[in-house]
Formats: C-alpha cells, sequence, structure tokens
C-alpha cells in the first residue's frame, strides 16, 4: 500500500515539474510585439504591426476539429519540412481566423523576411503578410473550444456595443500555449474595430 500511495505522489511531483518547465519555456517563447491603445472593463483595444506568417486554409469551420490539423501543417513547415530544412522559432500566438473557412497562421520571427524566408515542403502552407490591424481583445484562461469561443464573441460584442465602439470584420482566436500544457492557459480572441488613438 505504502509502495502505491509513494507511486501517486512521484507521478504527481512529476507531472507537476513537467508542467512548470512547460510554463517557463512558454513564457520565453517569442511574442511579437502591440502596442495597447486604451483598456476599457473586460477587453482592450491593441494595435498590430503587419505581421509575416506561415499560414494554412482548413477545410471546415469552427475551432473544434481544425486546431489539430492547422497545427500539425504550419508546425512541419517551422520544424523544418521546407527546402532548406531550416528550423524557424516558434512566436505565440498562434492565430486562427474564424472565417466561412479557418485560416491559421503562425507569425514568422522578425529575422524571417520574404528574402530569406524557406519554401514550405507543402502546399498547403502559404507564406503572406497580414495587415497593420487595431483590434479589440478579450483573454480568457482554460481550454478553448468552439462553444467557448462563441460565449466569449458574444461577451466581446457586447462590450463593443456597450462603449460605443465600432467593430467589423471576422472574429480571430489567439492560443498562446502547447496543447500538453495543462495549468495558466491563456486564450484570446480579437475582432477589428474602428478606434482614433
Amino acid at each position: 500500500m505504502n509502495r502505491i500511495i509513494l507511486a501517486i505522489v512521484l507521478l504527481i511531483m512529476f507531472f507537476l515539474f513537467a508542467q512548470i518547465m512547460v510554463n517557463s519555456s512558454t513564457d520565453k517563447s517569442i511574442k511579437r510585439d502591440y502596442k495597447v491603445l486604451k483598456k476599457f472593463e473586460g477587453f482592450e483595444i491593441r494595435k498590430y504591426p503587419s505581421l509575416y506568417v506561415a499560414t494554412t486554409k482548413l477545410s471546415s469551420s469552427g475551432y473544434d476539429g481544425n486546431s489539430s490539423e492547422g497545427f500539425r501543417k504550419v508546425a512541419g513547415f517551422i520544424f523544418g519540412a521546407n527546402d532548406k530544412n531550416q528550423k524557424i522559432a516558434m512566436t505565440s500566438p498562434v492565430i486562427m481566423d474564424m472565417k466561412d473557412s479557418v485560416e491559421m497562421s503562425f507569425i514568422m520571427p522578425s529575422s524571417i523576411t520574404p528574402k530569406n524566408v524557406p519554401t514550405p515542403s507543402s502546399s498547403a502552407v502559404q507564406l503572406k503578410h497580414r495587415e497593420e490591424q487595431v483590434v479589440a481583445i478579450l483573454s480568457f484562461g482554460g481550454w478553448a473550444n468552439s462553444s467557448k469561443i462563441a460565449i466569449k464573441e458574444k461577451e466581446l460584442i457586447a462590450l463593443l456595443k456597450e462603449n460605443n465602439i465600432s467593430f467589423d470584420g471576422d472574429l480571430s482566436y489567439l492560443g498562446y500555449n502547447p496543447p500538453y500544457q495543462v495549468i495558466n492557459r491563456k486564450n484570446e480572441i480579437s475582432i477589428q474595430v474602428k478606434f482614433e488613438e
């Protein structure tokens, strides 16, 4: 009996240590800069510069079922599935644009430009610029799924209407954590807004 208890305690300690290490590596990942224009109760307005991204279009709408497929496709490119077998640093967040069909994008680090970027081995991965954007951001923790994202979208839209902020465009989901990170997860949704600095 004591051995079983000891084994359970050791497993819990190993799990917690692994999660601390994952959390530490996530905190050290490259994050692209943005400017906070204004903080409101429950959300904030940010200005993102033009971003260079590797992106893939996915076959269905919504988060569920697409997040793993999209991640595999684009992660393959940054892990070396390209004409130079070059590994590219992971940046955060990973962006999922929720249109009629979903697009997943990884932001390229500033050292990767159109002049030196390797060519993806898969034709499903495209390289492009995202235009500068002003967006409203709502943050939430835990695990993301389609229903939670839909609830948070309604919350953000209600907050924008309450503050008389015009918005248009599609919803984007921003994910900051690898799928195996269990604690201290960070998610955001964004909607493009019309907002003067």
